[in-house]
């Protein structure tokens, strides 16, 4: 009993201490108050489950001798949990979840360590109060010896739990209701995606109209052609300001506000803005994937296949091909989420992130966890430029900034322009801190006497939510609102000459950079799926974008209309922008036509963009010569089928052969759309003299890759051989192979 209660009583004691902190609203009325607080203990159907699941496993283990005190660890690391999961309830209206975070092998977890301490409040000390007392009652309970009465206990376990049970899965409390481990583990098994669209049928819908052909605008026209008059190919600079969208940092006039960043402000007077540039994805590394490749992304699989080396074109990659000298510089640690993985692909002649510097660090360069101070990553700029320039080559510089990532920190001393202490307040003094950096580094290259044949490109790689707008949208991840996914771009060139400040409002994607950039030093490529946004006629068309957070959800931008849906369930919201920009009126009921046929375009971008993109990935899904159609996603079975050996040479990786050994026994790899349950399958195998022999597999649901061995005995028979897979009595792929 003692080890359910406690942790009972933690987690209670901290979902009323955060509905009390964090979720009420400043100034709530005393009525709204009580009855929220009434309700809380409507909402204790989860921490009740678990409780008892604690108080179970602290019985059972009870009867083995010798066990009974392994409770205390997995006591205590339940406790920690909840204590963790506090503090990121506090930073994101959520529990941590799998669908969070774009898994890689490279992931550091400890990088949120300053994310997670600064929030650190009376709240969590009193929670850690709980947690260490409830420690202690449960060693005093083991040491005791004597069994508690339960009765009194279970029925008011119970009473609790049936209270809880329409509450159970609730979605209207801010995720109070759930527990954090019932939370991580309904995402962790809800299934892939993939299962869900084969399952799907197709949307039969009248198409809506067409988006605008053309979005003319001929001033761009001339900046592009001033541009080109010079003689020599320009530098270019390419800064990404991290978590800063267009809402972030653009007034009501759609240039950069001059009391959060002046020096943009200024740039902005004398270049152009683009307000509409949407990020395909509210994260870091599916945003940077989009703005590098020129408009793919993954859009189904983790970030594990960023391992795969892409081959297609990239920002930096193709700069280094005109012959530019190629410099990406971050204060940020890259190494999250693979991050790093992929932007290294980009062949850049200089690689620095501040993950290689922690080694040796001075603790005076570093501004937290997740990276250095910005003067530190511009001494290297400096440094680099120097070396470049007096190399005599055109360079192209990538420079990334940490300051603005939560926790939102500015160096001590460093005076902002908002003297608040929360998060807002927190934040514009980061952005302010950024811009004063920026501002340094254009004082730097006009000091090396570069900046006047410098083309500057500054964007954010997704937007920053303070629940203002939307309760609940916080950070980044969980939602596809403006703020999450509406950026910006501002371009100056001091050739361009402009008397007046531009502002243009096409509609775009980040991967829209990459063909820009090109197309501005003359060498446009018509290869990639974005658009130049300079040219005079702007092909209109509708933007997409997606999450992976749990409900995973996808949407699109067309004109002035929004749209975003829940992928599992069609749940819609659809927004007129030009008459409700910050989408309060879901207009989704009364245009039943055009979700169903937004959806249907949303999925075919979703099931697209990931073909193009893996299309393109070095070794990835490549076996049997081909990788997976589009189409092919729509119904679930077999789709690839591939005869090769586990390579002992290479920790038993599947190696792809058409010639075996007869000492060598033969694997077929089969490539899978899942089928969303299990599912008997078989496979013939048929030896050169025509004997059969029979392999039989029992497939998970949601399995995309099987690796099935020959079933009979070696040596395999030498000659010519056939392996069929049999699904339901029909023969389907078939592979041949060689034994000699």
């Amino acid at each position: 009993m003692a080890a359910a209660a406690t942790h009972w009583a933690l987690a209670a004691a901290i979902q009323a201490g955060c509905f009390c902190a964090y979720v009420l609203p400043p100034g709530a009325r005393l009525k709204d108050t009580l009855s929220t607080l009434i309700a809380l203990p409507l909402l204790q159907g989860q921490t009740i489950l678990v409780a008892v699941a604690i108080g179970w496993l602290a019985y059972g283990l009870a009867g083995l001798r010798g066990a009974r005190w392994l409770i205390v660890p997995v006591h205590a690391a339940l406790a920690a949990l909840l204590l963790v999961d506090q503090l990121f309830y506090k930073i994101s209206f959520d529990h941590p979840r799998p669908s969070m975070f774009e898994v890689g092998r490279s992931t550091k977890i400890g990088v949120a360590v300053s994310s997670l301490a600064s929030e650190a409040d009376a709240l969590f000390y009193m929670a850690a109060a709980i947690a260490i007392v409830g420690e202690i009652v449960l060693i005093r309970a083991l040491l005791a010896d004597r069994p508690a009465p339960l009765r009194r206990w279970l029925a008011f376990a119970g009473l609790l739990l049936l209270a809880g049970i329409p509450r159970f899965t609730s979605t209207r409390y801010l995720h109070l209701n759930e527990h954090p481990l019932i939370a991580a583990g309904r995402d962790y098994f809800s299934g892939s995606l993939s299962a869900t669209l084969a399952r799907r049928r197709p949307v039969a819908a009248a198409p809506v109209p067409a988006p605008s052909a053309v979005d003319r605008d001929p001033r761009l026209a001339q900046i592009l052609a001033a541009g080109r008059a010079r003689s020599g190919r320009p530098n270019i600079v390419v800064v990404v300001i991290e978590s800063v969208g267009a809402r972030n940092l653009l007034n009501d006039a759609g240039f950069p506000s001059p009391q959060l960043a002046p020096n943009l402000a200024r740039l902005a007077q004398s270049g152009v803005t683009f307000d509409s540039l949407y990020v395909p994805f509210p994260s870091t590394v599916r945003s940077l994937m989009n703005l590098h490749t020129g408009g793919r992304m993954l859009t189904q699989g983790g970030t594990y296949e960023v391992e795969h080396r892409y081959q297609g074109q990239l920002l930096g990659r193709a700069m280094h091909n005109l012959g530019y000298a190629t410099g990406l510089f971050s204060s940020e640690r890259l190494n999250v989420e693979a991050c790093d993985t992929f932007l290294k692909q980009g062949d850049y002649d200089r690689f620095q992130d501040f993950e290689q510097d922690i080694a040796n660090r001075d603790p005076n360069i570093v501004l937290d966890s997740w990276g250095a101070r910005e003067e530190y990553t511009l001494r290297l700029m400096e440094n680099w430029v120097d070396d470049v320039h007096a190399a005599g080559k055109p360079f192209y510089l990538e420079y990334m900034n940490v300051a603005t990532h939560h926790p939102y920190v500015v160096p001590p001393g460093y005076r902002g322009p908002f003297a608040g202490n929360d998060d807002r307040s927190h934040y514009g003094n980061s952005v302010h801190y950024t811009d004063a950096a920026i501002g340094a580094l254009l004082t730097m290259l006009a000091h090396e006497g570069v900046l006047d044949d410098t083309l500057i490109v500054v964007t954010g790689d997704h937007g920053e939510a303070f629940g203002d707008v939307h309760p609940g949208d916080v950070l980044h991840k969980n939602f596809l609102y403006e703020e999450n996914v509406r950026s910006f771009v501002l371009l100056w060139d001091r050739q361009w000459k402009l008397a007046a400040p531009m502002t243009s409002s096409r509609l775009a994607s980040n991967g829209d950079l990459l063909p820009t950039l090109l197309d501005y030093v003359g060498a446009p490529d018509t290869s990639l799926p974005g658009r130049s946004l300079l040219t005079e006629e702007f092909d209109g068309r509708r933007v997409f974008f997606l999450k992976t957070s749990l409900p995973e959800q996808w949407g699109l931008r067309d004109g002035k209309w929004k749209f975003i849906a829940e992928i599992r369930t069609g749940n819609a919201e659809l927004y007129d922008l030009a008459a409700d920009p910050l989408e309060h009126n879901n207009l989704a009921a009364r245009e039943t036509n055009r979700v169903a046929q937004y959806g249907a375009l949303c999925e075919d971008w979703f099931v697209r963009s990931d073909a193009e993109y893996t299309a393109r990935l070095e070794n990835y899904r490549s076996r049997g010569g081909r990788t997976l159609r589009p189409e092919e996603y729509r119904q679930p079975g077999p789709k690839i089928q591939s005869v090769g050996m586990l390579d002992p040479a290479h920790g038993g990786a599947f190696a792809e052969s058409a010639t075996l050994q007869p000492s060598q026994r033969a694997v077929v790899w089969t490539r899978w759309v899942q089928y969303g349950e299990p599912h008997h399958t078989r496979w013939r195998w048929t030896s050169p003299s025509g004997t059969e022999s029979w392999s039989d597999g029992d497939l998970s649901g949601e399995w995309e890759t099987t690796f099935t061995p020959f079933p009979g005995k070696l040596p395999m028979q030498s000659g010519r051989w056939t392996v069929t897979h049999v699904d339901e009595g029909r023969d389907g792929l078939v592979s041949r192979f060689t034994v000699q």
